[in-house]
């Protein structure tokens, strides 16, 4: 298979050891409960634990409702219309929601608790409604419901003239089946198995828990809604429909008897009943009961807590049973705070320190300001007593943070994003501003949690032999790290530097011992720079195979190559909507001003009409080539990918990067090192980074599946540290 074409087909999510499945559940007459919750219902779909589904569903209408509303017969969607034509009599109510589902999840009991990851939630269509009833009708005169446009890119809508108001979809309803002995139970009152929350805090990112009381769970979900403020007083909130991405977990560690929420910053607890007295008290009640097993404090204690710092708030008031949660910020319920530098005791893994020694089964790690002070069999590493302790879920795998040799940072929040999908440095080549130089400057101590940087400033491009002394000295002053320079004529649309303009840059460099990273394509400019003295090639040759006389260059001075083959895979990728823009990893901190441009069919068009573009894809092609071939040679090969650009989604693009260097023929353990390691070496910065071991940095990720059986796997982020601190993801 061609690369080009093989880079283009990278999945979502790929892994060695059992990934999630992920299902596609469309609603459709088969696929949906119409109105109800019931323990005998057919399932829908059959799934694992663990398993993904890419759900749609419909909003409460009807296609004469909606049209009545002004809605145009060609926008209601042709499956509303099916479902409400054939799910008629025995098929429909007593409720009047319809509910995809249900999903039978494999092992699944009574009395366990289904986790629901509600991982990414969009909308389909570009309107929704609002009715008008619910707690105080005599409000709603005239008569009537209110067709809604929506910005789906801002992700607004103006709601009424005048007050326009942020877009949070979130399923009005997700539960499961209720105790056989209640029987068919109507989708519209909320109760201890979920359904009709209208809990607007769900959005995607977030997690609920619900009591299991059936084989299987029996999961439905649906109720879309765009927005909702607190309360849902007319009885709707902006009803739309929507598709969502939901990961389904059983729990039989959890004992629930109430439903449960959990946000990036806060839990929730929730109560329903008809009296609002009654689910107020319940609410209450399981937030003291959070509390007090969370932080082993007596019920009075709590309850107290509860009082000063806890929030209680009305959910809905209008579906039968109304609704009260109660939320408190994690961070009151998390061990409290250590003192910086503390000794912090990490067990329960299978160590890979990214050196050449075997895989550490039952490993223990012991960090102190930030350093690794022993990494081992747990046998041999000895914490004092008072030291923090992380116990790594069974199967976790730690391995050191990769390390982009050739990113770029513009501004401080980069680094985070970078930090998100396990690149804890990056050596950015150039156009950092002064606030990136001054993160530089404050990476050095126990409390870091974000990437460490590394920083070249202005890609230099002097004028003549004489200028390139002025503007090395401007890049010596500034206190970088690197001098960066570019040769290369972007085939054939620019003007490329002149040696002599180049050599005098690589001179003046090594005057003033900074080292030099040269941006290249050809193989004669590279062989030309080498001669002159550069320190690192940038980017792969692109032109032609690498011959025997630039891999002795290259090995006669120790220089190594960053492929950047992502670097390509960006100029040609978007003729069309790349799959990843569905992941939700991806998505996760996705520049999504950059996702819609390219979804622009007018730019796709252009790309797919680019000269330029069908070029970089033979490029790409040489590249790999050029990759395996140099590798074999025992060139060091230090993981790169020009990240930052427009475009060039940062963090992400890293993972991808691995995928086509083990596609281009590298091993896993060969594709690990030259992100590690070896890359920390080849830019003279592994006195303190790139392996795992005494001395060194904590900076490691934890992963679900073992990377050297896959490198996909390194996708399986469980959790990033820096300098054994925990980043929020």
């Amino acid at each position: 298979m061609r690369l080009a074409v093989a880079c283009l087909a990278l999945t979502s999510v790929a892994s060695a050891q059992k990934p999630p499945v992920v299902h596609v559940l469309p609603a459709t007459p088969a696929t949906v409960a119409y109105g109800y919750y019931w323990s005998e219902a057919k399932p829908a779909l059959r799934i694992n634990s663990g398993d993904i589904v890419d759900v749609e569903t419909m909003l409460t209408n009807n296609p004469r409702g909606l049209e009545a509303l002004g809605v145009k017969p060609e926008d209601v969607p042709q499956n509303l219309r099916d479902i409400v034509r054939e799910d008629t009599g025995s098929l429909k109510g007593p409720g009047g929601h319809i509910l995809t589902g249900p999903i039978y999840i494999e092992g699944a009991d009574s009395g366990d608790v289904l986790e629901v990851r509600i991982q990414a939630i969009t909308l389909p269509i570009a309107y929704g409604y609002n009715g008008c009833s619910g707690y105080m009708r005599e409000f709603c005169e005239p008569r009537g419901s209110s067709l809604i446009q929506m910005d789906r890119v801002k992700m607004t809508a103006e709601i009424v003239p005048g007050i326009t108001v942020p877009l949070r979809p979130f399923f009005g309803s997700m539960g499961v089946a209720p105790a056989p002995a209640l029987g068919r139970v109507s989708s519209n009152p909320p109760s201890r198995h979920a359904g009709n929350l209208d809990n607007k805090e769900l959005v995607a990112g977030t997690t609920l828990y619900i009591p299991i009381f059936v084989k299987g769970a029996l999961f439905e979900v649906g109720d879309g809604h765009a927005t909702q403020g607190d309360g849902e007083v007319d009885q709707t909130g902006l009803e739309t429909n929507l598709k969502g991405r939901l990961q389904f977990v059983v729990r039989k560690d959890m004992k629930l008897d109430w439903p449960r929420g959990e946000t990036p910053t806060h839990w929730i607890t929730m109560g329903t009943d008809t009296s609002l007295v009654v689910a107020t008290k319940t609410a209450i009640a399981e937030m003291v009961k959070l509390i007090s097993e969370t932080k082993k404090i007596s019920p009075k204690e709590a309850y107290q807590a509860a009082s000063m710092a806890a929030d209680l708030r009305i959910t809905q008031l209008v579906d039968g049973n109304v609704g009260v949660h109660m939320m408190i910020a994690k961070s009151y319920l998390s061990t409290p705070a250590r003192q910086p530098g503390g000794a912090k005791l990490f067990s329960g893994f299978t160590l890979i320190d990214g050196t050449d020694r075997a895989p550490i089964p039952n490993a223990a790690m012991l960090v102190r300001n930030g350093k690794v002070v022993a990494a081992g069999p747990a046998t041999s590493v000895t914490a004092p007593q008072d030291a923090e302790r992380t116990a790594m879920a069974p199967g976790t795998f730690v391995m050191p943070g990769l390390v982009n040799a050739h990113g770029h940072v513009n501004t401080p929040a980069d680094l985070k994003t970078y930090a998100a999908y396990g690149v804890t440095t990056v050596y950015s080549l150039g156009g950092e501003p002064p606030d990136v130089f001054a993160a530089r400057s404050s990476q050095d101590g126990p409390t870091l949690n974000r990437s460490r940087v590394f920083v070249a400033g202005p890609v230099l491009n002097p004028g003549s032999p004489a200028d390139a002394a002025a503007r090395v000295a401007d890049v010596a002053n500034m206190h970088a790290d690197m001098v960066k320079i570019r040769v290369d004529d972007n085939l054939g649309t620019a003007v490329k530097m002149a040696p002599d303009i180049s050599r005098a840059v690589i001179t003046e460099a090594h005057k003033r011992g900074m080292r030099v990273a040269t941006h290249v394509f050809y193989l004669a400019d590279t062989k030309f720079l080498l001669a002159s003295g550069s320190d690192f090639i940038a980017h792969s040759i692109r032109d032609t195979d690498v011959d025997a006389d630039v891999i002795a260059q290259l090995k006669s001075r120790n220089v190594c190559v960053s492929p950047t083959l992502m670097r390509e895979v960006s100029t040609f990728v978007y003729e069309s909507t790349p799959e990843w823009f569905s992941d939700p990893l991806f998505l996760k901190h996705a520049n999504m001003v950059w996702v819609d441009e390219r979804k622009a069919p007018a730019r796709q068009a252009a790309m797919r009409a680019s000269v330029q573009a069908q070029k970089y894809k033979v490029a790409l092609e040489q590249a790999s080539k050029n990759l395996k071939k140099l590798s074999d040679a025992g060139v060091t090969i230090a993981m790169g990918t020009d990240t930052g650009p427009d475009g060039r989604f940062q963090g992400y693009f890293e993972l991808m990067e691995l995928e086509l260097m083990a596609k281009a023929g590298l091993t896993p353990k060969q594709v690990l090192l030259a992100s590690t390691r070896d890359a920390a070496r080849c830019m003279r910065i592994d006195r303190e980074i790139g392996t795992l071991e005494t001395g060194k940095y904590a900076d490691f990720i934890a992963l679900d599946a073992n990377p050297l059986d896959n490198v996909s796997n390194v996708r399986r982020i469980n959790s990033v540290w820096i300098s054994g601190n925990k980043v929020d993801r």
